[in-house]
């Protein structure tokens, strides 16, 4: 039941977030707080896309944008491990491109960081 309870909570604070970035489609904020309520729901994907958006608009705080990093990175990590190979090469194809965008040392390793051993590590 705890299970449940969490996904319910969750699921609503995804539509809340939903709701706020729809009145503002450009605040990339909302597009962070979706990523982070979509990561805890499991769904990397959306997640990997709100965050990419998030990092595009701009975020408030320098903390903020680099917690959003370590979320792309993050969604890089367990999508490399849960997508069947066909799509995570057409994803890393993707992803890749974004990394040079972003000058990005690696797929895992945002400019701002020496080394990115898991996106836990801060």
């Amino acid at each position: 039941n705890e299970g449940k309870e969490k996904q319910k909570i969750l699921t609503a604070a995804l539509k809340a977030a939903e709701k706020l970035t729809t009145k503002d489609l450009s605040c990339g904020f909302y597009h962070y707080l979706q990523s982070q309520v979509s990561s805890h729901l499991e769904d990397y994907k959306k997640s990997f896309e709100e965050a990419v958006m998030a990092r595009e608009l701009g975020l408030p705080k320098e903390e903020i944008f680099r917690d959003n990093d370590l979320q792309i990175v993050f969604c890089y990590q367990s999508l490399k491990e849960k997508l069947p190979i066909e799509e995570w090469e057409e994803f890393r194809s993707r992803y890749m491109a974004w990394v040079k965008r972003w000058n990005w040392r690696g797929p895992e390793t945002p400019d701002w960081k020496n080394e990115v051993r898991n996106a836990a590590d801060n």
